[in-house]
């Protein structure tokens, strides 16, 4: 359960950098890498303004 907590937080935390209006993909495990591709995922679409 701890898991998936760490993950939905995770999560939150990037889906905060659209202000919450895009929900990002993010597939576990959670690796750096992924985490970082999500952010990067957020962060051109909120950009473009999807």
């Amino acid at each position: 359960m701890l898991a998936i907590s760490v993950w939905a937080a995770i999560r939150d935390a990037i889906s905060s950098l659209a202000n919450y209006s895009i929900s990002p993909r993010l597939d576990t495990p959670a690796t750096p890498e992924r985490v970082l591709q999500a952010i990067e995922q957020q962060c051109t679409a909120s950009e473009v303004g999807l």
